[in-house]
C-alpha cells in the first residue's frame, strides 16, 4: 500500500494502530468515510431495504 500512496497508507496505520491500543474506533471511522465519500458515503445513509416506497 505504502508504494500505491504513501499518505494513504501512513493514515491506515495511524488509524489501526490506535484502534488496536486503544480500542477507539474514530480515526477508523474518519478513514472510511473518506474512503467511501466519492462513491456515495455510507451504504445506510438513505438506503432503506424492504420498506415500501411512499409515492408508488
Amino acid at each position: 500500500m505504502n508504494n500505491y500512496n504513501k499518505s494513504f497508507s501512513k493514515e491506515f496505520v495511524e488509524a489501526f494502530e490506535i484502534f488496536y491500543k486503544t480500542g477507539s474506533k474514530d480515526k477508523v471511522i474518519q478513514l472510511v468515510d473518506k474512503v467511501l465519500a466519492p462513491y456515495g458515503g455510507r451504504l445506510f445513509e438513505g438506503f432503506s431495504l424492504g420498506k415500501e416506497r411512499l409515492n408508488q
